[in-house]
């Protein structure tokens, strides 16, 4: 996969707007490279729905590469607004 590509990619993933846009543009990717781990789609998709669930709340495990944890936190924080609960 080219630079180019992995650039599309990365768009996807910040311009995504609901978790399974979200998850469609991370299965794109083999891994995604975070500061001391590669990660599979499926590992990032398993812990932001732990994340989701709130099984876990520390968004600091998910990597800033591409986007990736802004994202989940803006969508975390959508579904928790909806729920009436504080953003995190």
């Amino acid at each position: 996969m080219g630079i180019e590509e992995k650039s599309d990619q990365y768009k996807e993933i910040k311009e995504a707007r609901t978790w399974e846009t979200l998850y469609a543009a991370l299965d794109k990717f083999e891994t995604i490279r975070g500061t001391e781990y590669f990660y599979l789609p499926r590992e990032l998709k398993s812990l932001m729905d732990s994340i989701r669930n709130g099984v876990l709340a520390n968004l600091e495990r998910l990597p800033k590469t591409g986007g990736v944890r802004d994202k989940a936190r803006e969508l975390v924080n959508q579904e928790r607004l909806k729920r009436g609960l504080k953003p995190i």
